[in-house]
């Protein structure tokens, strides 16, 4: 089930966008940073439990992680799931528990715009991933950045909302990293 994500594992690199999803299956919008395109992948399965399988593979507990963050900043709805610094942080468009679920991953937003009815997300690597990841997974160095924008039926302030509590949760986790090295 999450073959494909831990391919990166075997010289490839792949940083997911958003994953949507019902009850059946899921769709992942990624880029391929080793091809520089962004691709689509359909999976048999919710996209709670693809979310729960990455947490796995992570050594994680998708509980555990959702109230870590719910503990350390007071959220109780819609909780953002941190994995992994610098590439994977998801925050929630609709209720946990809700069957067409979307994850967007904080750190593959580039720009947000839109009104109360829709929101556009445009997407790819940002300055926050780690260069040297990238240079590894890369068949060549100078190869373009990828761009892609999405429309969702979303309200703009609720999406710059759960992003700001991303950026939140980005800084505790940069902060907590340097504490103990200090």
């Amino acid at each position: 089930m999450v073959q494909w994500y831990c391919a990166r594992e075997k010289g490839e690199c792949k940083i997911i966008y958003f994953i949507k999803g019902n009850d059946e299956e899921c769709t992942i919008i990624y880029e391929d940073l080793k091809w520089g395109r962004v691709e689509t992948e359909h999976i048999d399965c919710s996209a709670l439990k693809l979310i729960k399988a990455i947490c796995a593979h992570h050594e994680l507990d998708f509980d555990g992680c959702r109230k870590a963050v719910s503990v350390n900043h007071g959220f109780k709805q819609k909780i953002p799931v941190f994995i992994k610094e610098n590439w994977l942080l998801l925050y929630p468009l609709t209720a946990l528990r809700d069957k067409n679920s979307i994850w967007i991953n904080y750190y593959a937003v580039r720009r947000i715009s839109g009104n109360a009815e829709q929101s556009t997300l445009a997407f790819g690597r940002r300055a926050s991933f780690s260069e040297r990841m990238i240079q590894r997974a890369l068949a060549k160095p100078d190869q373009p950045k990828s761009k892609a924008s999405y429309s969702f039926a979303f309200d703009v302030r609720m999406i710059r909302q759960q992003t700001e509590r991303c950026r939140r949760v980005d800084d505790f986790v940069k902060q907590r990293r340097y504490e103990i090295l200090d």
